[in-house]
């Protein structure tokens, strides 16, 4: 809980219009650090960067 409360810090200094965008992107990238710890970080960093990318410009473009 200690990331995701770090992660939700940056909300406040963001405009009112985007904050639901980056608590939805701030959840997408705390699932992953914590698929990611469960998995034994086993999963290629790569692989989960270019999807979490993949995830934010759908996010962020909506």
């Amino acid at each position: 809980m200690e990331i995701l409360n770090k992660i939700n810090q940056t909300i406040d200094a963001v405009n009112d219009d985007f904050k639901l965008r980056i608590m939805a992107w701030n959840g997408v990238i705390f699932n992953c650090i914590i698929y990611w710890a469960e998995n034994d970080f086993s999963q290629d960093p790569d692989q989960l960067a270019d999807y979490l990318t993949e995830i934010t410009k759908s996010i962020l473009y909506v």
